[in-house]
């Protein structure tokens, strides 16, 4: 081999997202350089159809994904079997170093398949801070026809559209779903409001906002979905606005921030003031006690089973350690009446939530422990994971929010896992107040795919997350 020239030779596989067969495109794939005159790379395309172009990403860093060229010409083997790509210098304008992702891709086909079934899990909202304007993406397999509405938008400030007018929607789908590398959603606005939005078989359209919220306070819209799948009509409840609101009327008091509490220990580790940045992500789990002496609070990982300080199953009598773990102004919530305002006068339903992370990763086919929930987790293995959970809403005022199903740390050795041992991540999610029942029990609020509601039956030494309200 030639010092400057590097030939690689690449078996392109099929893919396979976990809900269905991928045949469309290969998995992206990588080739180092660091000054080379030019670099060939070989491929076997292992596939009866033939290839529309290879596109190139090209990253100097080799972590960020910025900028993409689609090679043509006589750079590429359009017949199906193996073809050959080279990359000169000036082709990356005379950088001299990184890393290049490609992908070939078959002509007039997204590039893969749903992750996700809208027969088994719709989604059921979307979330923009008041800064943020970008594209949510809702993407699922379905069969047969379907329309999607903007019923309520006070203010016009929700835009949707399919995505057509959008030429990289494709390779982002690509990099978002086979390569799980996250996109940023605000470098990609929806700009032409097209509803209703049409089509036949998977369903595919974006959500953006109009402007950034300047009115001081979330607002909120819905957005209906028909559908040959679902019968009845789906609604997608659209939130603008990060600060703590009421969802129920009959509690006009307590407001809900939007965010898990993140590391008590490490406030600024998701760069959103103590709280996790994305409302998908699960944030760390607390003990509401763990000692008859010590009430210091200890955050533990939503995810592994590596723990420090090591799990302690004391339940009896243990001391409350969550006072003061919610950033200033904000609060562990009370039972009955701050916790039931979640509960009174409000409607929940479960599914997806388009955060602009969760529906922009790959969606996992199982999440992490024991009895993890089946296609309901994103990021999964590191503390930016994210699930699927409950949305509670306001029939009246659609306001909204939602709660992550991040499951539980298990207080003790029992059937299901030992002592501190992750349970049930994406079936279920338990959320601490701060009201203690009996010498054992703390007050909880708790759900899951059929259920929302408050039980006074939670283990002290229980781990569970913690979403903090306004004091």
């Amino acid at each position: 081999m030639k010092r400057n020239q590097l030939i690689l030779s690449i078996a392109l596989l099929f893919f396979s997202t976990g809900y269905a067969q991928q045949s469309k495109v290969s998995p992206i794939t990588h080739v180092d350089f660091a000054c080379p005159s030019g670099i060939t790379v070989t491929y076997d395309l292992n596939s009866s159809q033939p290839v529309d172009s290879v596109t190139l990403y090209y990253s100097p860093n080799k972590c960020d994904w910025l900028f993409a060229k689609t090679v043509t010409g006589d750079h590429y083997n359009q017949a199906p079997g193996t073809g050959k790509i080279l990359f000169w210098d000036n082709f990356v304008d005379n950088v001299r170093w990184g890393k290049f992702y490609f992908k070939v891709e078959a002509p007039d086909k997204l590039p893969t398949e749903p992750p996700s079934n809208w027969s088994d899990m719709q989604y059921v909202g979307t979330f923009h801070r008041n800064s943020e304007t970008g594209e949510r993406i809702i993407y699922s397999g379905h069969t047969g026809a379907w329309m999607v509405t903007i019923t309520d938008d006070p203010g016009g400030f929700i835009i949707i559209d399919d995505g057509s007018s959008d030429p990289t929607l494709s390779s982002r789908l690509e990099t978002m779903y086979v390569a799980d590398t996250w996109v940023d959603p605000e470098r990609y606005k929806v700009t032409n409001n097209t509803s209703p939005v049409s089509g036949d078989g998977n369903i595919l359209f974006r959500v953006g906002m109009a402007s950034e919220n300047n009115t001081g306070a979330p607002r909120y819209g819905r957005i209906q979905v028909n559908s040959t799948v679902s019968g009845s009509p789906h609604y997608i409840y659209v939130r603008q606005g990060e600060q703590a609101d009421n969802i129920s009327g009959d509690y006009a008091d307590v407001k809900w921030i939007p965010y898990n509490l993140g590391n008590y220990n490490n406030p600024s580790q998701y760069g959103n003031g103590g709280f996790v940045d994305y409302p998908t992500k699960a944030g760390y789990i607390y003990q509401w006690g763990y000692s008859t002496t010590d009430d210091t609070p200890r955050p533990y990982p939503p995810q592994g089973s590596t723990l420090s300080p090591p799990w302690s199953d004391i339940f009896a009598g243990a001391l409350y350690t969550l006072s003061s773990v919610c950033p200033t102004g904000y609060k562990v919530p009370a039972a009955p009446d701050e916790l039931v305002s979640c509960v009174i006068g409000t409607n929940s339903v479960w599914g997806y939530y388009a955060d602009g992370f969760f529906d922009h990763r790959m969606i996992e086919a199982t999440a992490e422990g024991s009895f993890g929930g089946a296609n309901a987790v994103v990021s999964k293995g590191n503390d930016d994971v994210a699930y699927c959970g409950r949305l509670v809403f306001n029939s009246n005022t659609h306001t909204s929010i939602f709660f992550p199903a991040a499951g539980q740390r298990i207080y003790t050795d029992w059937f299901y896992g030992s002592a501190g041992m992750l349970n049930a991540a994406g079936t279920l999610g338990e959320y601490w107040s701060s009201t203690m029942d009996s010498s054992i029990f703390g007050f909880y609020l708790g759900f899951g795919n059929s259920y929302f509601s408050i039980s006074n039956a939670g283990y002290r030494a229980m781990g569970s997350s913690v979403r903090c309200i306004a004091e």
